[in-house]
């Protein structure tokens, strides 16, 4: 995609280039169904994910989610880069141990383009 960069403190939701984010709020706390573990395959030599099909030949990986109990839910925004390529992001914090679970980032035109 154009203008779409993955910088690599993106997967622990921190966001690149250094003091992009700001703005932060709490927006919501509730339960939260996390793919925190189950993530791979470890009886496939190849850690494939198993999957099945639906009704129309669709493919689905087999998912194992766990139930957290309170979710922290952040929104940033970036701040110093008026024309930054997005215009927030929603990160999902365990509240049992600060650790994050989900993240979307928004495009400036509003629609998710990416999620952790």
């Amino acid at each position: 995609m154009p203008g779409a960069t993955l910088y690599l403190s993106d997967a622990w939701a921190a966001g690149d280039p250094l003091h992009t984010w700001g703005n932060y709020n709490i927006v919501r706390r509730g339960p939260f169904l996390a793919g925190v573990s189950g993530g791979w395959n470890a009886d496939h030599p190849n850690w494939e994910h198993k999957t099945h099909g639906g009704p129309k030949n669709n493919m689905f990986w087999d998912t194992t989610v766990e139930l957290v109990p309170e979710a922290i839910i952040v929104e940033a925004e970036p701040v110093k880069f008026p024309r930054a390529p997005v215009s927030k992001k929603r990160v999902w914090f365990d509240a049992r141990n600060q650790t994050v679970i989900g993240m979307v980032t928004f495009d400036s035109q509003g629609p998710a383009v990416s999620f952790l």
